[in-house]
């Protein structure tokens, strides 16, 4: 059973990596080509990472994993708190992300520079949190 979960989070990263990568692929060819950006598939990858990580995903590792490792040992404390920190922070980022966003659509001057620099601070951010909770936090729980 653990490591089932284990390796959902794990498939769920890979997901929320892929719409990451896809998106910031988009944004790129847009901003180099100057060519219009289909910001309905934008929003929508927008609203893939809003909805999922922030309201199911997350709290499920919250609630769920994160819980149960702090119940078992303490060896992934200072992990699981900095990890818990990022859920936090992760929300005020989506929220940039989604102005930036209106903003580039609204024709902002160099709006599509300014999305795709926040949309990579974001991916580098989600990028190093997946990373430290499979390399830190994963562990544990398979240890524990």
């Amino acid at each position: 059973m653990r490591h089932a979960a284990i390796r959902l989070i794990k498939d769920e990263h890979r997901s929320l990596s892929a719409v990451l990568r896809a998106a910031e692929h988009l944004v790129d060819k847009a901003v180099s080509t100057g060519k219009a950006v289909d910001f309905k598939l934008l929003r929508a990858m927008l609203y893939y990472l809003r909805e999922f990580p922030e309201q199911r995903h997350h709290p499920n590792e919250d609630r769920m994993l994160f819980a149960r490792i702090k119940a078992r040992t303490h060896e992934a404390d200072a992990a699981i708190a900095e990890l818990e920190e990022e859920h936090r922070r992760g929300h005020g980022m989506l929220q940039g992300l989604t102005i930036a966003l209106n903003d580039w659509e609204a024709g902002a001057a160099d709006g599509g520079k300014q999305f795709a620099d926040v949309l990579s601070a974001y991916a580098r951010f989600y990028g190093a949190h997946m990373e430290k909770e499979e390399t830190s936090v994963l562990p544990a729980a398979e240890r524990s």
